[in-house]
């Protein structure tokens, strides 16, 4: 089983959508309930670094670098995967209502 332990970044319009979706929550539900979710959202994607491949392709995409996982049931977060540098870049995360648009 490989042990490589990943880096995670995270692109300017995926910190675009989870300020947006923070504020959602702060505005209709609390200020907690927004960094609860921030912090646990968080907490997921940081995971990604020890098993990337854990959650599916992304069924849009046929690459199977393109990662994604649903968060809440609610959210899509749509990841790549660099095997040459040990890298995950986060690249969005939207209503898990709607299909992926790059």
């Amino acid at each position: 089983m490989d042990s490589t332990e990943y880096s995670i970044t995270i692109t300017k319009r995926a910190e675009d959508n989870l300020d947006e979706i923070c504020s959602y929550i702060s505005l209709n539900s609390s200020h907690e309930q927004a960094e609860i979710f921030l912090g646990e959202i968080i907490n997921k994607i940081e995971n990604l670094k020890i098993l990337p491949k854990k959650w599916r392709k992304v069924p849009e995409l046929n690459d199977p670098n393109f990662r994604e996982f649903i968060f809440r049931r609610k959210y899509r977060v749509i990841y790549q995967i660099f095997e040459n540098t040990n890298t995950i870049e986060i690249i969005t995360i939207f209503s898990s209502r709607m299909l992926l648009r790059l």
